[in-house]
């Protein structure tokens, strides 16, 4: 496993040189299928105070180990992750509306009545801008509530109130990529919405190419995936890997073999067969996440695993 940190770094690449300037928040939401944002105006001393948020987040970054992200990887205690736009894809609605050079301003009275998905700090020179994503709802149970203020008598507050914690779970830096800090808004934000989501008859059928795969497989595959964060994980990885592609039949029953799968069951007339209470050890096989111990040769089983 190759990890990096600061230590021994030209100082031009640390994340706290980046520069903070011209920040803008900017908040989104679900509308059907689609991605809409905009942007909240903020007085200098509420852009001070998000600012501030964004340098210790920079601040964090510089003290943690480095590492590649992938599908299948977990981020340590001590370590962040990078995902490359490549590796993200074009079609991400996140990264389209946080790399956004405009945005339509909203104020009280155009505020959606839909909850907010996320929110984004955008920081930085035009030339080198910097979106500082938090996965949270920044109205999250204001607006059922008497909120009020205690100046001499206590008063009502009818106007939006947002409220913000120190935490951010991405940084979207052109230059470098996006530094995963919370894996799971990662997940839901660029691994699991809907335009990632749709894609994923497409992996299904990619994997029926190397390995024939009966249809009502592929079906129960697909069906599962789409509403399985563990089976969708594992597709995807299967599909950025693209291992299978060299993999023969003969190789999948080797393998269930070993794993003492009954390849007669899941192996009819050269297709992968399978229902859906057998669709989490097929694609744990066919993601490589079963294995023997070395020493005991016990059958084991990982959630999550990195490439040495």
């Amino acid at each position: 496993m190759t990890r990096t940190h600061t230590e021994g770094r030209d100082d031009s690449s640390n994340w706290s040189n980046l520069g903070l300037e011209s920040l803008t928040l900017i908040v989104a939401w679900r509308k059907g299928t689609a991605l809409e944002s905009g942007s909240v105006p903020l007085t200098t001393s509420v852009a001070d105070e998000l600012r501030g948020i964004c340098r210790g987040t920079l601040s964090t970054l510089d003290q943690l180990h480095e590492r590649q992200w992938h599908p299948d990887a977990l981020n340590e205690a001590d370590e962040y992750l990078v995902a490359s736009f490549e590796q993200l894809g074009s079609n991400s609605e996140t990264l389209r509306v946080v790399q956004a050079r405009e945005f339509n301003v909203l104020h009280p009275a155009t505020l959606p009545a839909r909850e907010f998905l996320f929110y984004a700090l955008i920081a930085g020179p035009r030339s080198r801008r910097v979106a500082f994503i938090r996965k949270y709802n920044i109205r999250r149970g204001l607006r059922r509530k008497l909120v009020a203020i205690f100046d001499d008598t206590l008063d009502k507050i009818d106007a939006p109130i947002f409220t913000f914690d120190d935490y951010i779970d991405v940084v979207v830096d052109q230059s470098r990529g996006v530094a995963i800090l919370g894996m799971s808004a990662f997940q839901l934000l660029f691994r699991s919405s809907p335009e990632i989501l749709a894609r994923t008859p497409e992996y299904v059928a990619n994997i029926a190419d190397s390995l024939p795969m009966d249809a009502d497989a592929m079906s129960t595959l697909i069906d599962v995936a789409q509403n399985n964060l563990s089976v969708q994980r594992r597709l995807q990885a299967i599909e950025m890997r693209g291992h299978l592609k060299t993999v023969s039949m003969n190789q999948i029953k080797d393998e269930m073999r070993k794993h003492h799968i009954d390849a007669r069951k899941f192996i009819v007339n050269g297709k992968l067969v399978f229902d859906r209470a057998d669709v989490r050890d097929i694609i744990k096989l066919l993601n490589e996440d079963l294995f023997l111990g070395g020493l005991t040769n016990q059958d084991f089983q990982v959630d999550r695993k990195s490439p040495r």
